[in-house]
Formats: structure tokens, sequence, C-alpha cells
């Protein structure tokens, strides 16, 4: 039942660990679910006969957040995610896309809205950094091909003092059926050496079951000196030797960047997730993969979204004069004297013509509603509707609208409604202190071809934790890969997630299509604006490699995210590059999408 993690290589290389067992997970290249649910969900199986014990044995309790690696048909995945309760959460890790599926439709069909589910490498699971409370490893470990790659992923994704059982087949030379020893390659004392020499401490044997052991460890907080650590402290634990990787290591090598995470995924699925390089050069601190960035314009689609939820709940229509909710804007007037007849779409899609303001009025606003004075006090530069003019106001003005329909504050709105439901933790204006160490330092490139530190523009000299400033829907926000990714998945599959609905599917296709008509819009050719989000019209250049009716956003400091509908993939860059000529058109954001791109263009997953 429990599938090792382990099958098909996704390289030809995975650093200097060589393989244990080469074609050990060759039967599970393209496994038949039905009979391997017949195999493992049995009670001729130890593992399922005593499964409510082996539930009872692992350190489980509500609230945790647990990963089943090597989740196979699901079993204890479901039994998880019962045991953590709805504020819990259970990663059922596995790198065949049909066992995956599976548990996708399993857990739909009963209900289960606590699982996550995780395609990973044949060297990772490809969880988060300090991400899981418990790991469960069931029959699985002697399918680990790469086990101290394996281990250092486990070890970097538990939290401190997390725990780890392990249970697998008992080797026994003389005693073991014959098929144990010719399958499984060592016995307890040697994986047990395995485990602890990559930061594990063994807790417990839990002494209940015959053919099996059952062992408990706790994660030893240490120094990066596992073996598996060891080779995996530059690119990362996750897909390493991966096309993708290999493409932003000549960019980070040619001080472009100091680091990078990249992630693909599909509606379902996080097909690619890595950390490259460095979030800190001095003193060098390896990039993780959640790393948090400023995410800069990357905020527009989020304000966005939220404003199109509001109108599926008759609270306001993008149609509607902006003057509605806002009185000050019945003053408002054109360069010729005339009234300014501004409607919330042409704040989404760049048509207002508001003018902006400058940066010392900014930091004297405190709150939206004392930034949306100045805004006013100038005519608008066009006849609204007229031109395409990229426009900072119009998606604040957009934000204040949104606090007077709700009387909510915009940061609370955007908890309550969008990040807590999704699962972005890690998204938020207002850093706390204890995510501050996790933020990516931002750099520029001198003329010399160096990279050095600078300051993010938009606090104007202030720390990220300062809440002395307005919540910025421009371009405020702080996210990293995975949180914005779960924002685009509910996004390409129309507006819902996990069971629950966010927007309307015609919603979310009105918010993604182009608006803008024959306008011409930037950053890069061939493109229009659909409501908050960059849709592409024409692939060409930096967007070749994309369908026609890709939709994204991209932030001052590099950061990009694209949703290709046709395909189905999401792709999703961080970085924190402050004086790219044209971040939207940069040499790493091509570089990616077209290694992104070919690495998965015969991907048969969902």
């Amino acid at each position: 039942m429990q599938l090792a993690l382990l099958i098909f290589a996704l390289g030809s290389s995975f650093g200097q660990e060589k393989s244990v067992r080469p074609g050990i997970n060759d039967p599970f290249k393209d496994p038949d679910v039905k009979e391997y649910i017949g195999k493992f969900e049995t009670e001729s199986r130890e593992i399922y006969a005593e499964r409510k014990r082996i539930l009872e044995a692992c350190p489980v309790r509500p609230g945790m957040t647990v990963a089943d690696v090597g989740a196979g048909t699901g079993l204890f995945t479901r039994m998880f995610a019962k045991a953590v309760g709805s504020e819990g959460k259970v990663y059922a890790v596995d790198i065949a896309p049909k066992f995956i599926e599976h548990i996708e439709k399993t857990c739909k069909e009963s209900g289960v809205k606590n699982v996550i589910t995780l395609v990973c490498t044949p060297i990772s699971v490809e969880l988060p950094a300090n991400s899981i409370d418990l790991a469960f490893i069931c029959d699985t470990y002697h399918h680990f091909e790469f086990p101290h790659k394996t281990m250092a992923s486990i070890h970097r994704a538990l939290r401190p003092g997390g725990k780890m059982v392990v249970i697998d087949f008992r080797r026994i030379e003389g005693k073991s059926r014959e098929w144990v020893l010719n399958h499984v390659r060592a016995g307890q004392d040697v994986f047990t050496k395995e485990i602890v020499s990559n930061g594990f401490k063994l807790v417990e044997e839990k002494k209940f079951l015959e053919e099996n052991y059952c062992l408990v460890f706790e994660k030893l907080e240490k120094d990066r000196g596992s073996k598996g650590e060891q080779e995996n402290v530059e690119q990362g634990p996750r897909s390493a030797g991966s096309p993708i990787s290999a493409r932003l290591r000549q960019y980070i090598a040619a001080n472009e960047i100091a680091g990078a995470v990249t992630l693909v995924a599909t509606p379902n699925q996080i097909i690619h997730i890595d950390a490259t390089g460095n979030a800190v050069l001095n003193p060098s601190t390896p990039m993780g993969t959640d790393s948090l960035f400023w995410i800069a314009s990357m905020s527009k689609p989020v304000l966005a979204t939220l404003l199109l939820m509001l109108q599926d709940e008759g609270l306001l229509s993008v149609d509607d004069p902006v003057e509605k909710y806002l009185p000050e804007f019945r003053e408002l007037k054109t360069m010729d004297g005339k009234a300014a007849q501004i409607t919330i779409r042409h704040l989404l899609t760049h048509t207002s013509g508001l003018c902006e303001i400058t940066a010392d009025q900014a930091r004297a606003c405190k709150t939206l509603a004392s930034v949306i004075p100045f805004y006013v006090a100038k005519p608008v530069r066009f006849t609204p509707g007229s031109k395409w003019v990229y426009c900072q106001s119009g998606i604040n003005t957009g934000g204040r609208i949104a606090e007077v329909v709700t009387g909510e504050p915009l940061e609370k709105l955007l908890k309550r409604r969008l990040f807590d439901p999704l699962g972005m933790k890690d998204t938020t204006f207002y850093l706390t202190e204890d995510q501050l160490p996790r933020l990516a330092k931002s750099y520029r490139r001198t003329d010399k071809g160096n990279l050095e530190v600078t300051d993010i523009s938009f606090l104007n000299g202030k720390s990220p934790t300062s809440t002395d400033r307005f919540p910025a829907p421009n371009g405020g926000l702080f996210s990293t890969a995975l949180d914005y990714a779960r924002f685009c998945q509910m996004v390409l599959r129309g507006g819902e997630l996990d069971g629950k609905r966010y927007l309307k599917a015609d919603t979310v296709k009105l918010m993604t299509t182009i608006q803008t008509a024959g306008l011409k819009t930037g950053f890069t050719e061939g493109n229009g604006w659909g409501l908050g989000w960059c849709v592409v019209r024409e692939p060409q250049g930096i967007t070749a490699m994309l369908s026609p009716g890709t939709f994204g956003h991209g932030g001052a400091y590099g950061t990009q995210a694209w949703i290709d509908p046709i395909r189905k993939r999401i792709y999703i860059l961080m970085v924190q590059r402050a004086n790219f000529p044209n971040s939207d058109g940069s040499k790493v954001r091509r570089g990616f999408q077209e290694a992104a791109s070919e690495a998965f263009a015969n991907w048969k997953g969902k």
C-alpha cells in the first residue's frame, strides 16, 4: 500500500550520492491502482491488519501537519486526515501521478478536505522547510533509491522537535521470507544508522508487529553536517539536477540574481519546486522553498480577485462608477475641466487616467482612506477608457472600495476571505518578527556586474514588519512560492480549491480575458489586459513558450507568476533583483519559462 518515493529518475545525475538499488522502483512507473489496492489493503497484510494500532503508535494529535511519505493508495493518508481534524492537514506525498490522482479522487468522494497532494522526486519529498510535525514512512524506506538525499529533505521539512515514524520489513537471514531477503536491501540496524547519520535520534521502538518493525525518531537541530545535507546545500533538496535548476544556476553564476525559488504546478499538483542559490550573500544563507519575497505588483491580481468576489456577492459591480463608493471622486475632472467618469473596470484595467502621488505623500499616509484625497487632487491625464497607462493609484483606489463596501480594513479582509481559507499563511502586508529571517535579501546589479544590497523601495526605509504604512494592494504584499501557487491553483481551477468556491467560473473567465480591446498595453509585446491580470494575446519573445490566453503578473524585483489555461500549467519565479531593465522581460524569466516548458512538455499528470 505504501508506495515508495522513488520511481523513475527525472535526471541522470543526483549529485554525489549513487543509487543504492537501481531499478527497484521500475514496477511503479505506471501502477495499476486497482491491483495495488488488492495487494496493499487486505487483511493478509500485516500493515493493513494492524492499521489502527499503527495509527495509535504515531505521536499524532488534532491540529498537527503530517506527511504520509510514499502514500501509495492513501490508506494512512485518510486515517491521518481524520486524526488531525479540520485544524490540521496531511500531505500525501508520492512520485506516481496515478496514486496521487487516486488519493485526490477518494478524498473528494469522502468529503476529506484537509489533504494536500504532492508529487515528489527520487531524491526529495518536495515539502517546504519547517512545514510538518510528523513524517510517516511505512514500507517505503527500503524503496529510497537515494536515502541520504531523501532523508535530508525530510529533515528539512520537519519542524524543530518533529517526529518521524518508520515502519519496514524485518530482514533477518535464515528467518525472513525469501521475498523480503531479495527485495529489502538491508535490515533494521543498517537503516537506523542511515537515518541517524542524517540528523535524527532514535526515540523508541514500538514492539507490536511481527513481520515489520516500528521506530520513532526525533529531528535533531544540528549544523549542516549530514551526508544528504552536505550534498544539497547549494541547490536545495528539491529537483536537483533538473533543467530548470540548471538554468537558474547559470544566472546565479553570472550575477544576474543571488538565488531563486522556482515552482511549476498543475491545477492539482506541485510538480516542481526548487530553491537555488542564496537568500543572503553575506553571510551566505541558502535559499529555501519557504523563503519570503516582496512580490510587489503580483499583489494586483490578488486585489482584483477580491473585488470580483465582492461582485459575485452583489456588493458591487466592476461597471459601477467609483464615486458611488468614494464621494471624493465626484469632483474629479479631466484636463479640459469636464467630469471624469471612472469605473472600477477602469481601475483594474489601468485605463482610469488617475495621477500618481509622490513618495513623500505616500510616506505620510497610514491608511488607504488617507491616500484617496491625493489621488483626486489632480485631474486625470486622459479620458478614462481611451488609453492604457499602468496606474498604481487605480489599484489602491480599488482596495479602498473593498474596505468601504465591507466595512473591514483591507489587510484583515484579504486574510479572512483569501489567505486563511487558501492556506496562504505567509502572505501578508506586514511580516512578523518570526517571518523576517526568511525574507530574501534584495540586490541590485552594479555597472561592474556585481550584486550589492539594496532596500525594498516601497518601504521608504521602514522595516517589513512596520505597520506604520497603508496596506498597498498595488504592490505591498510579501509571499512565498507555495503560497502564491495556492492562489494560482484556485484561479486555474475556475475559482475553486479543496472543495471551497471563491469565484464563479464565469467571473474567473471575465477577470482573465482581455478587457482592453485593441489598446496597446505593457510591459512586453503581444499583451492585453484583463481585470487586474496581464493577458497574452499573441505569444512572442518572452512569452513565446506560453499559450494564447495565458495570464499573470510580474513584480518590480523580478518575481513572476503566469497561468497557462491551455496547458494547465502554473509557472512561478521568485527572485529579489531590483534593477532589471524590464523585470517582465528579464533573461531570468525567459530562461525559467523555457526550461520549465521543456521539462514538463510531456507531463501526463493532472
